[in-house]
């Protein structure tokens, strides 16, 4: 199943190893317009919408007394903008995360390694998202299939700096992992290989989970911070962190500030019965 429209796509939470703060994760579709120049371009006045799809991870202090009464408190904030896209996969979305005490490795599918380090923790020596320094180049196939990076074990200088690489399985008759985007979508997303590549171009054969170990020094080059620029100007993404204390529109000290719906027993519910007499369908409305 493909969505033009949504606001948020899937979340992940994780504990930090101390189990005093928590770390959550959330993709979200934003709508975006489509130019005119294009419509007329592509002479189709149907065309597909847009979705500018972002990152958005917050780390929360949890009480260490009160856990049940005290609301966690937001430590910081962090927004990663990946580009436009017309659609992505829900069954299977083309999204990978892993986690280890001080980062979240977020891996996007594509025909090249597109991982993303985010800093868990607010840091005045670090940027909040790094990139690879050198360009790793995966199969097709990739684009099409769940991509992970194992980041090393152990981060002690003088230890090693092997990182694993997995793809998934991949299977032409299955539910395809897609994250679609046009032909003309930014430079930054196409510069980077984001996206699935062409139906035409896709494997028709069953490809089996594989892997493959890389430095992170030698192969990799190593972690750089990723350029501020906009992804409608070219740019590679688009990052916007913000630590300590302050929040953005929505997070105001760990709370939602957004208002919520009361639900109403009997407005929102309606039970269906079956009519002993005809047999047929009967929807009581209020009167429970």
């Amino acid at each position: 199943m493909l969505i033009h429209l949504a606001r948020h796509i899937c979340m992940k939470p994780q504990f930090s190893p101390c189990g005093n703060y928590l770390h959550i994760a959330s993709i979200e579709g934003r709508p975006t317009s489509i130019p005119r120049s294009v419509t007329k371009r592509t002479n189709d006045n149907k065309a597909k919408p847009e979705i500018t799809l972002s990152l958005l991870l917050t780390t929360h202090r949890l009480s260490t007394r009160k856990r049940t009464h005290s609301p966690p408190h937001l430590t910081h904030k962090a927004k990663l903008t990946l580009g436009k896209f017309t659609g992505l996969s829900l069954a299977r979305p083309p999204f990978t995360f892993t986690w280890t005490p001080s980062h979240l490795h977020f891996t996007v599918s594509g025909h090249r390694l597109n991982v993303f380090r985010v800093g868990l923790f607010p840091s005045a020596t670090e940027a909040v998202v790094t990139i690879p320094r050198l360009p790793v180049m995966l199969p097709l196939s990739a684009s099409n299939r769940e991509v992970y990076y194992l980041p090393p074990v152990s981060q002690s200088p003088g230890e090693s700096t092997r990182g694993v690489v997995l793809l998934g399985s991949y299977a032409a008759g299955r539910e395809k992992l897609e994250l679609r985007r046009r032909s003309w979508a930014s430079a930054g997303v196409a510069y980077r290989g984001l996206g699935s590549i062409r139906d035409n171009s896709v494997l028709e054969y069953e490809c089996p989970p594989v892997g493959f170990y890389v430095e992170e020094d030698r192969d990799l080059g190593g972690w750089v911070a990723l350029p501020e620029n906009d992804p409608q100007e070219g740019g590679e993404g688009s990052v916007v962190a913000v630590a300590g204390t302050e929040a953005g529109e929505r997070l105001r000290s760990g709370r939602l500030t957004r208002r919520i719906e009361v639900f109403d027993w009997g407005d929102d519910v309606d039970l269906e019965g079956i009519c002993d007499w005809c047999g047929g369908a009967v929807i009581l409305r209020g009167q429970y």
